[in-house]
């Protein structure tokens, strides 16, 4: 078992957002952070493969305060990309 990749890009009408947004991932179904990722150019995580959520904190004051992201399968060794709009 490898660990997967998770790359999340949050955007603003369609343009990289990741410098105003904190990103967490929780086990999917459940309230259990398994990682964070404060503002930066990118949200990239190694994780366990496995079902996931993503929350993502917008910090910026324009669009939406919060969103998520459900439903997030990482199996082993993969690499998956999750865009998360806020407007």
């Amino acid at each position: 078992v490898r660990p997967a990749e998770l790359v999340v890009q949050t955007v603003m009408s369609k343009s990289p957002f990741d410098n105003s947004t904190r990103v967490v991932i929780l086990r999917g179904g459940t309230q259990t952070k398994v990682a964070e990722s404060d503002p930066g150019s990118e949200h990239r995580f190694k994780l366990d493969p496995g079902d996931y959520d993503v929350y993502v904190e917008n910090r910026s004051g324009k669009g939406k305060p919060y969103a998520t992201s459900g439903g997030v399968h990482l199996e082993s060794g993969a690499k998956v990309e999750r865009t998360v709009p806020l407007d």
